[in-house]
């Protein structure tokens, strides 16, 4: 009988350099395609001095191949500095299959241990609020990594979020706006107007106050019937779109213009429109 191979495994803290993960990289077989937006993710964090030693351990087997840590490894190269890692080897080649089957935490996680209220509202208003910034648009799928460190980022950067998120918080979801969209426009409304953002917002998710031909009137009526369309048909538009709407109503109300309707489409490309807040 075929006397089995006992393997030890054993784990230490190690200072890791690009020319140590350029070798470990090196037995990197089999694994999953590096995804260079979270290189790049990670590798921003690790130069502005934000990367943790959390305990999640880089991974070789007893055979030399990389079992985890391709994105954290590559990271480091990219950024180019020294950083120290728990490295775990000797780790048998056939538990490969079993890593990262743990569920990852959300933003919402991440801030609601930090011990900030209304989490479950912030952390969706942080990433549509980062994507405008950033983009000049709402469309989150391209913000689909952003990650529970850059939100708690966004907090230190801009705590005024934490105001807005307690103003929709009061409003609540509505037939108009989700309190998560309301959250995001009321703190990009405010860099502009606190005083107006809070009115106009209000009218919108209350309905009260509304005069025919006013934005927050037509903009309202518009959401509405969108709300409408998802109930008959499952298929109300995007977020991107919905949001865009509310901006030109807000633009129009800034610059005192009454709007018969909401134009949300550039004519000459047929796409959404990018608007500034005014």
């Amino acid at each position: 009988m075929e006397k089995e191979t006992t393997t030890v495994a054993r784990s230490q803290l190690v200072e890791i350099g690009p020319e140590e993960a350029s070798r470990l990289l090196a037995r990197n077989d089999g694994n999953r395609r590096i995804k260079p937006q979270v290189v790049a993710e990670y590798s921003k964090a690790m130069r502005k001095g934000h990367w943790e030693l959390n305990g999640e351990a880089i991974i070789v087997a007893d055979t030399g191949r990389l079992l985890d840590g391709q994105h954290r490894l590559a990271a480091v190269i990219e950024s180019g500095v020294r950083l120290p890692f728990f490295l775990n080897s000797g780790v048998r080649e056939s538990s490969f299959a079993t890593i990262d089957q743990g569920i990852r935490r959300s933003q919402r996680d991440l801030l609601e241990v930090d011990g900030e209220q209304h989490s479950n509202i912030l952390a969706p208003a942080i990433r549509l609020i980062a994507c405008y910034r950033e983009a000049g648009h709402f469309s989150v799928n391209a913000f689909r990594k952003f990650s529970g460190s850059a939100s708690s980022d966004y907090l230190e950067r801009f705590p005024q979020i934490r105001c807005s998120a307690a103003f929709a918080s009061q409003l609540g979801s509505r037939r108009t706006l989700k309190a998560t969209q309301c959250a995001a426009l009321h703190f990009l409304f405010s860099e502009k107007s606190p005083r107006d953002a809070e009115s106009f917002l209000t009218k919108l998710q209350k309905g009260v106050d509304l005069r025919e031909g006013e934005p927050v009137y037509v903009i309202s009526d518009w959401l509405a019937k969108r709300r409408q369309r998802y109930l008959r048909y499952g298929n109300s538009g995007s977020v991107a779109e919905a949001l865009t709407g509310v901006v030109y109503a807000w633009n129009a109300h800034r610059e005192g213009r009454r709007i018969r309707n909401v134009s949300i489409v550039d004519r000459a490309d047929q796409r959404l429109r990018k608007l500034q807040i005014v």
